[in-house]
């Protein structure tokens, strides 16, 4: 493993593609809900992580860590984010200013970094679950959908949606707990299902 992750890092700096296409399969989507937090618009969230790889891959050189890209994929993001929110003016209705929302989003930068990596983790178990349970949960948790709109999507009963989404659950709760993972299976539990 230790090997892999150094060829990625000496890969990326001789500017081979294959490294910045995995690095991007492994940040883009947790980078993606990070920015969304800060924006609150998927589209305009995917755009500035996408910014971001490209200022990435333009700095390739100074990197040295993967720990290090990582670090800087979210900071340049979260810079990125207030960057465009100045720029358009958008502000959030309970914000008095650009000034208290960046503030406030400093003091809970380390907290939305950890639920992006905790979201990216799930995410990672969740796609090797079985094919069933693969789908309804990312259905469910990726899409957004109900268990009627899913039950319609896959032409099976609610209950069978809602029986493939328990086994997804308890499966994940397995696998999370045999990496150690507890915090992530309480965080799971915590996320929203639209029945």
């Amino acid at each position: 493993m230790q090997s892999a992750y150094i060829d990625v890092i000496s890969s990326l700096r001789q500017g081979e593609n294959r490294a910045l296409s995995i690095l991007f399969d492994r940040y883009f989507t947790s980078l993606c809900h990070f920015a969304d937090q800060l924006v609150q618009d998927e589209d305009d969230a995917k755009d500035i992580v996408l910014i971001t790889f490209n200022k990435l891959w333009k700095n390739r050189e100074n990197f040295h860590t993967e720990e290090h890209i990582k670090s800087w994929l979210y900071l340049a993001a979260k810079n990125s984010c207030f960057d465009f929110l100045k720029a358009n003016g958008r502000r959030l209705a309970h914000q008095h200013s650009f000034s208290m929302l960046a503030e406030k989003f400093e003091a809970d930068f380390e907290i939305k970094q950890i639920e992006a990596e905790l979201l990216r983790k799930i995410y990672a178990e969740a796609a090797k679950l079985p094919d069933k349970c693969r789908t309804i949960f990312e259905l469910t948790y990726l899409e957004g959908l109900t268990s009627g709109e899913i039950a319609e999507q896959l032409n099976v009963s609610i209950s069978n949606v809602t029986s493939q989404r328990t086994r997804a659950i308890q499966l994940l709760k397995i696998a999370l707990l045999d990496k150690n993972l507890l915090l992530f299976y309480f965080f799971l539990l915590t996320l929203n299902v639209k029945t």
